[in-house]
């Protein structure tokens, strides 16, 4: 796969895995809305190539009224998503979301793959969001979390998955990060003692 990296864009083809034409289709839903989200942790590395099974994608959204969310949730019936821990919008809205709880979209009578949506509420949420990179693949688009995020923050999760996959990405993209910005982050999450694990070097 051939990537070609711009600044805050990435432009790749490939070969779409059943994962990423689900992805990429429910994306394309929240598109056509302009609703402001960003996908973040697991699903990056894989769509990058690494070889590891993933059933679910986290997303953060803008919070937006119930109203606006009616929308979407419409939207997304139409092309065949529906939400699995309720048929009812007021309630995926107010007794989910609202109480900074998780909701979780699949095609219609499937479970997995699913996606998992939150409203960004914590500091790093939002700098997710600000910060995000345009994904534009098979003339498809979505949004990623920036990169040394991503890369910090599985090291704070510290799984031995969470390591491999930050080892993967900072491998990838080693020559096109903002090493600066690593270290930042790692010193914020308290983690800077874990960037050798990655193969970082000062």
């Amino acid at each position: 796969m051939e990537i070609e990296f711009k600044d805050r864009e990435i432009i790749c083809n490939k070969n779409f895995l059943n994962l990423d034409k689900f992805t990429f289709d429910f994306c394309s839903v929240l598109n056509q809305t302009k609703i402001n989200y960003v996908i973040i942790s697991g699903y990056i590395p894989v769509f990058f190539g690494r070889n590891r099974t993933s059933e679910d994608i986290d997303m953060f959204i803008d919070k937006i009224p119930l109203e606006e969310f009616k929308e979407i949730w419409e939207k997304l019936k139409t092309n065949n998503f529906e939400c699995i821990n309720t048929k009812d919008y007021e309630k995926a809205y107010s007794s989910y979301l609202c109480n900074g709880d998780s909701i979780r979209f699949a095609l219609k009578n499937t479970f997995i793959p699913n996606i998992e949506i939150k409203f960004r509420k914590k500091i790093l949420d939002k700098k997710a969001m600000d910060e995000k990179i345009k994904i534009i693949s098979n003339d498809k688009i979505t949004y990623f979390g920036p990169l040394e995020l991503q890369i910090v923050y599985k090291l704070f999760l510290d799984s031995e998955k969470d390591i491999e996959d930050a080892r993967f990405l900072f491998k990838l993209f080693k020559n096109k990060l903002k090493k600066e910005e690593i270290k930042k982050i790692s010193n914020y999450l308290n983690v800077k003692n874990k960037l050798h694990s990655i193969g970082w070097e000062e």
